[in-house]
């Protein structure tokens, strides 16, 4: 008698080579339990090439006064190439003061440390068969499974093409068409479907430009060394949010409430929950907290009503909030007058979580929270202090998974949902928006159903993936999901969202959970370097990944359109803790040159020797 033992994901990992497609192996039963057997699986072994030294077996020589020269100051005679005494002079033997170098033999290369010079390494595949009782083995198979998912990191690999091109059409919705920091003047290209609408239903300006915020912070979270681009993007998105055309229409509801035309302490979390949790994101990632000490205004001078001047800061913000949501019965804030959606109450206690995290305090974690079951009803009625029950909401549930987690107990969020059969059964096709939370939801809450994302990302490409050439020079740099409705900017930045968050797994499962776990500016100021100064959207940067146990900075960078000839960047590091100590592209010590800027930075210029697509890889080491 036999059992099979199957693997539990296809093209399961171990650092970037399959393991194989399918296999199966037939495992004779054991006479007792908690008996285990080794298989050696020699047709899974492989070799990988190492990224040290990129598949060379050597790297230049780091000995004091060589640095990859091959030679080295003479001790004999310190480097003048003779001795003197009172009555002679000795000419040394060394060359004019230079001796070959002793660890590398005046060659300049040493041997890689990591892979002895092998220039890679030879994995073999092993299979340990544990065998316990009954009862144990579905525990030890969620063990394993989590195991194998957890060993892989996919937010390391590089952004594809389609991420870069979505990516470059969110900068051109935001930062790419401003031309000037006041909120009057801001052009909004790319959103006519949306400006056009009265601002009142899901098709408003807000929804879209707040989730293209939080794409942002997820953009520098998959490429952390490089928060440039989102900064960019994030900054300009709150900027949009405080201009009058985004949120003007409060006088359809609001018009005869004293506040009025303070659009942020009256209800309406509609709109104040998606700014404060984009200002706190803006000053976790950044490290700016001019939102915060300077403040911002909202100026309302629409159609002939005397021009009003409401000052905010992000704190104000944050507690203007949190007073109704402790007024309130439900422990939520209305969105139109008198109606509690539940959709709409994550994005202030996400808000509200960051807003401590980054000051270090503890002043608004204990607000009030949902009782258990009400994140599966739809909606509350303040009036008679009801909640309307549940029933199916595809983009009800999707836009309240998607966000509840990065707050919420997550254990206990997987439990409602589990225990009610949401994942994947209310999702149809029918709707561009529903299903463009789907990989965001799944990603979080699910490891198994990994086909099943890949046919919705292939259904959004097949019928609505549309190239765009946004400055008319006949090429199309952008990409995004045209479904000819007011969703199309909301479907696409919510679909990159997903991408960002990397394969399926339990890093993708952790991943918006971390972003707003973390004050992430911090690291650049106590032991990370940042890349800066990148001439983007010429040049675009594929990955940005800082390894400190090795010290090292891996950048990858590819242009936009084939005919840059130079470009340059900029690296800034805490020199308290960090030096430069070697720099290579595409593993050779040519091609660049390097030049510091200050104490704790350097330009690097670069150079490109064809015409055709061009990327390039850095290698810095620091000490």
């Amino acid at each position: 008698r036999c059992y099979v033992i199957g693997r539990l994901f296809e093209s399961t990992t171990r650092g970037g080579q399959p393991v194989g497609d399918i296999w199966d192996y037939e495992v004779p039963i054991p006479a007792s339990d908690n008996a285990k057997s080794d298989r050696s699986l020699s047709h899974c072994n492989y070799l990988s090439r190492c990224d040290n030294c990129r598949g060379k077996g050597l790297v230049t020589c780091n000995a004091s006064g060589c640095n990859g020269s091959g030679w080295v100051t003479c001790s004999s005679c310190s480097g003048r190439g003779r001795t003197e005494t009172s009555t002679q002079i000795i000419i040394c033997g060394c060359y004019n003061g230079k001796v070959r170098c002793s660890s590398c033999k005046g060659g300049g290369k040493i041997h890689c440390s990591d892979c002895k010079g092998g220039g890679g390494f030879y994995h073999s595949a092993t299979l340990r068969i544990k065998c316990f009782g009954n009862d144990r083995f579905q525990k030890s198979f969620q063990q394993v499974q989590k195991s194998i998912l957890n060993n892989k990191d996919d937010t390391n690999q590089l952004l594809s093409e389609k991420e870069l091109k979505l990516i470059r059409f969110i900068s051109y919705l935001t930062y790419m068409q401003t031309t000037t920091t006041t909120t009057k003047n801001i052009t909004w290209n790319g959103w006519e479907k949306n400006y056009d609408s009265p601002q009142l239903d899901l098709g408003s300006i807000r929804y879209s430009l707040a989730h293209i915020g939080y794409t942002a912070a997820a953009l520098a979270y998959r490429i952390p060394n490089y928060l440039e681009l989102a900064i960019k993007i994030l900054k300009d998105s709150i900027e949009r949010m405080l201009n009058i055309k985004v949120w003007g229409y409060i006088d359809r509801y609001w018009k005869n409430v004293h506040t009025f035309p303070d659009p942020v302490c009256h209800e309406n979390i509609m709109y104040s929950s998606h700014l404060l949790q984009l200002l706190t994101l803006y000053e976790s990632l950044s490290g700016d907290f001019t939102y915060d000490i300077d403040g911002f205004d909202f100026i309302w001078d629409k159609d002939n009503d005397r021009i009003t001047k409401i000052h905010y800061s992000t704190t104000k913000l944050a507690y203007a909030i949190c007073y109704q949501m402790n007024e309130e019965s439900s422990a939520g804030v209305s969105c139109e007058p008198e109606w509690v959606y539940t959709i709409c109450q994550n994005h202030p206690h996400i808000g509200f979580k960051l807003y401590d995290i980054v000051r270090n305090k503890h002043a608004l974690e204990d607000i009030p929270m949902f009782k258990e079951d009400r994140y599966f009803k739809m909606l509350y009625y303040r009036p008679t202090h009801t909640w309307i029950p549940y029933f199916a909401a595809t983009g009800n549930d999707g836009w309240a998974l998607a966000w509840m987690s990065s707050w919420f107990d997550h254990n206990e969020t997987s439990n409602f949902i589990y225990s009610s059969g949401y994942i994947g059964d209310h999702i149809q096709f029918n709707k561009w928006l529903a299903t463009s939370f789907y990989p965001i939801v799944e990603k979080q809450f699910s490891i198994e159903v990994t086909e099943k994302l890949n046919c919705t990302y292939l259904w959004f490409d097949n019928n609505f993936g549309t190239f765009l050439d946004t400055d008319n020079d006949g090429y199309f740099e952008s990409y995004y999901y045209e479904t000819n409705t007011m969703f199309s900017n909301w479907v696409t930045t919510n679909v990159l969202l997903s991408l960002l968050m990397g394969e399926n797994g339990y890093n993708a499962r952790e991943f918006l959970r971390n972003i707003y776990n973390t004050k992430f500016y911090q690291k650049f100021l106590d032991h990370e370097p940042e890349v800066l100064a990148v001439e983007y959207p010429l040049i675009r940067v594929s990955r940005a990944q800082y390894d400190s146990n090795r010290k090292q900075l891996l950048i990858n960078f590819n242009t936009e359109k084939s005919m840059i000839l130079s470009t340059k960047f900029e690296i800034k590091y805490p020199n308290l803790i960090l030096n430069v100590s070697n720099i290579t592209r595409d593993g050779f010590d040519s091609g660049f040159t390097m030049n510091q800027i200050s104490n704790d930075g350097i330009r690097i210029e670069y150079y490109y020797s064809s015409m055709d697509k061009q990327e390039t890889e850095f290698n810095i080491l620091f000490y």
